[in-house]
């Protein structure tokens, strides 16, 4: 395992939080991409279900990092790094659930060497469905951010390459450069959980491209931003670059989220509108509450 695109190679991340056994197989699609990545390191963010054990016991040329508390998306993969600190030219961060058409990372890498990208995704897709969930991300006016889903790109495609540049990429399946990495100062671990992503894609945007890959392809199962996560996360991004027009229209969608929940009360009403005003206020504050996100999971849109 010591394969090498382009004269550079690539580390590779997975990280872990009680999924199940399935994550050998995102393991396994690791290790027989076309180019493989020198290294592999599974990080477990304290599941303590025994699959760290499983990993070792079965693919033996995966290292394992297990973290004693469970510290976000950010903090887990800035501390895989930094146990793993190494010298390949590149990492990929991959979530648990991610399946890796075989010659993806061989894609991404080409993808990322001729643009001298910060930062590259592949275009993923929705479990086994074929349907893609989405080709990079954008903002809107009011500082939403969301998913593209067009496989044919944008107007910003470069001829006859099939790449894209975009504001921000899905925390699914990233690569960047070791140097874009460190520039950056990795992952924030302000998030925990969602829209670190989003900040990380921003930032990588300020010492060179991010781009799509839509030749590369990777399938992830996903699901539904809790209405806690939704509502702190997008004031705390906004608060962080400094815009407070689009902190207002975060506030705004918080209170009509909530308005809403009001005018269709029903089983869980109170528990939402709770969620969602913490939420809120952690938005300022920096608080976390993850107890609060779990007893309420309706996205708010």
């Amino acid at each position: 395992m010591d394969s090498v695109v382009d004269g550079y190679s690539c580390a590779a991340f997975v990280l872990y939080y009680r999924r199940g056994a399935g994550v050998l197989d995102t393991l396994r699609d690791l290790l027989a991409q076309t180019a493989p990545p020198r290294r592999i390191v599974l990080v477990d963010n304290a599941s303590d279900d025994g699959v760290a054990d499983t990993v070792r016991r079965e693919l033996p040329q995966v290292d394992v990092v297990q973290l004693p508390r469970n510290v976000g998306y950010g903090g887990a993969f800035n501390a895989a790094v930094r146990a793993h600190p190494g010298k390949e030219s590149h990492l990929l961060f991959l979530t648990h659930e991610v399946r890796l058409a075989s010659d993806c990372l061989e894609r991404l890498m080409h993808s990322s060497r001729r643009r001298s990208a910060a930062l590259v995704g592949p275009r993923l897709e929705l479990g086994g469905s074929g349907a893609t969930w989405s080709t990079g991300g954008s903002f809107d006016r009011r500082g939403r951010a969301f998913h593209l889903t067009s496989p044919l790109g944008s107007s910003s495609e470069q001829p006859g390459t099939g790449v894209v540049d975009r504001a921000w990429l899905d925390g699914a399946a990233l690569l960047t450069t070791r140097t874009a990495f460190d520039a950056v100062d990795g992952f924030s671990e302000e998030f925990f959980l969602y829209w670190e992503d989003v900040d990380f894609g921003a930032r990588c945007a300020t010492v060179g491209p991010v781009l799509m890959d839509l030749s590369a392809v990777a399938t992830q199962g996903t699901g539904f931003m809790p209405l806690y996560y939704a509502a702190r996360n997008r004031i705390m991004f906004w608060r962080q670059w400094n815009d407070p027009a689009k902190v207002a229209w975060a506030v705004g969608a918080v209170i009509r989220a909530a308005a809403a929940e009001v005018r269709h009360l029903g089983p869980g009403t109170g528990a939402r509108i709770h969620s969602l005003t913490l939420g809120a206020l952690h938005g300022f504050t920096g608080g976390l509450n993850p107890a609060v996100a779990a007893r309420a999971t309706r996205r708010m849109r």
